[in-house]
């Protein structure tokens, strides 16, 4: 597959995953609002966003796209809702950056209703010991000062799949990157399992 074709697979994949949310939809890391022009008009949004800069934009973007439920200005290491409280959650190029990746997650587990999904879309670390692993480790300080603290070696996957949630989808992409260095990403969904 051509990084062309990857870029469009990846964008295909996060359209539909994204495009598939219903009910009351949490955002961790909403940025600005990137993902209003994919996610669906009808769901019950809610935001939230660590960066005290973004909030005011992240707000005006919510109600102009039909979400009034002002955004929650918080780490996704301490989400500030209830138990079960939501019925999906939506991280894109989050958890590179999180201080605590397994405490978000125990998190996501935490706010989600029973069957409900986590739905990510995440660069993540190479292989270990592969080349692209090695310029990964030499980027990594620049990445985290350029980038709001991104650690491109995370090894986001292999976190995700430790934690409570259960796999549901999990794709894998590789997009070009920085000096011809392709980026491996994932894109999936895990869901809560329903209480027995």
């Amino acid at each position: 597959m051509t990084a062309e074709h990857s870029h469009q697979a990846l964008d295909d994949q996060t359209r539909r995953l994204v495009g598939a949310l219903r009910g009351r939809v949490l955002e961790i890391g909403a940025g600005y609002g990137e993902n209003f022009d994919i996610l669906p008009g009808d769901i019950d949004y809610i935001g939230l966003e660590p960066n005290p800069k973004r909030l005011d934009e992240l707000a005006y973007e919510a109600e102009r796209n039909g979400h009034p439920t002002p955004p929650l200005a918080a780490q996704a290491e301490n989400i500030p809702l209830p138990d079960a409280s939501v019925d999906a959650v939506l991280g894109t190029m989050v958890l590179c950056s999180v201080r605590d990746t397994e405490r978000v997650l125990a998190e996501v587990a935490r706010v989600l209703k029973p069957g409900g999904s986590y739905v990510f879309v995440e660069h993540v670390g190479a292989p270990r010991g592969s080349w692209r692993r090695a310029a990964q480790r030499i980027a990594a300080p620049f990445m985290r000062l350029a980038a709001g603290g991104c650690d491109p070696v995370r090894d986001t996957e292999s976190r995700i799949r430790a934690s409570q949630l259960e796999v549901t989808e999990m794709e894998h992409y590789d997009l070009p990157g920085a000096l011809g260095v392709s980026v491996p990403f994932v894109a999936g969904v895990v869901t809560k399992p329903r209480e027995q």
